[in-house]
């Protein structure tokens, strides 16, 4: 029974509380000084919690800005890798990159391809396929003296093809056709590929080749016209500082060793 009479007994902390809050009541309501010194107490009180939250943002904050200043920066992809395959791209590329970069999509297709010793630039291209010994097509390839391929250019590849017995030729521009050129391979084993047909056959590769081949055109100088003489990077033909007009518009460094010049169109 004596157990039972302790166990609903309030706790001692209680009965402590208890008589302290009753003072505390009695001191707010009957007397004005302490019910001053009660509220100036709670105003610091809160004031003091207050600037402690301003004071610990502040630094969280700082800390988080600390942090962002450490983190190193992303680093620029190479401007070569920026690059995509657009007409806008074929059309920049000097005649040399342009030419290595219609190698490198006839090989990436099965073929091998050989160059004839002394050929000049934009000269045909000898394609083999599957390791026989007659070439199976002729390329020719055009990017770095004219927009438009007329009907010449493409005549002159019509009669390589029949000089060398090959029944297939193809002829890639970054550039057009001429409406001549166009009904004179008609009828004919002639591909006419221009800028924009190139770039969606690029494109038609697999994601991996196709980053292979554009990293590979676009390493380096590749806009600057290279002498096809001395294989070296050709400058511009100036009088000070302006282009003289109606003069080629690159020569070789090794002038005037080298008579090479080049107009771009």
């Amino acid at each position: 029974m004596s157990q039972t009479k302790r166990d609903n007994e309030p706790p001692a902390i209680i009965e402590l509380l208890l008589p302290l809050i009753g003072l505390l009541l009695v001191a707010v309501f009957f007397l004005p000084a302490f019910r001053h010194w009660l509220g100036s107490v709670l105003f610091f009180g809160v004031g003091l919690v207050a600037l402690s939250l301003v004071v610990g943002m502040a630094l969280y904050i700082r800390h988080l800005r600390k942090l962002g200043m450490n983190t190193p920066a992303a680093v620029a992809p190479p401007v070569g890798i920026q690059e995509v395959w657009s007409r806008d791209l074929l059309s920049r590329m000097e005649w040399k990159r342009f030419e290595e970069l219609t190698a490198a999509y006839a090989r990436e297709l099965g073929y091998t391809v050989k160059t004839e010793d002394g050929a000049a630039p934009g000269g045909p291209v000898l394609l083999y396929k599957g390791g026989q010994a007659k070439p199976a097509m002729l390329m020719r390839c055009r990017t770095w003296d004219s927009s438009t391929v007329g009907l010449d250019a493409v005549r002159e590849l019509h009669e390589a093809m029949a000089a060398r017995q090959v029944g297939y030729g193809v002829f890639y521009t970054a550039g057009e056709f001429t409406r001549e050129a166009d009904e004179f391979a008609h009828g004919k084993i002639i591909d006419l590929v221009n800028g924009t047909e190139f770039v969606a056959r690029l494109r038609q590769l697999v994601p991996a080749v196709q980053q292979k081949l554009l990293e590979e055109a676009t390493e380096g100088d590749y806009t600057t016209p290279t002498c096809p003489g001395c294989d070296i990077k050709m400058v511009p033909l100036v009088e000070g500082s302006k282009p003289t007009e109606g003069s080629p518009a690159w020569v070789c460094r090794n002038r005037p060793q080298c008579s090479r010049t080049l107009r771009v169109a």
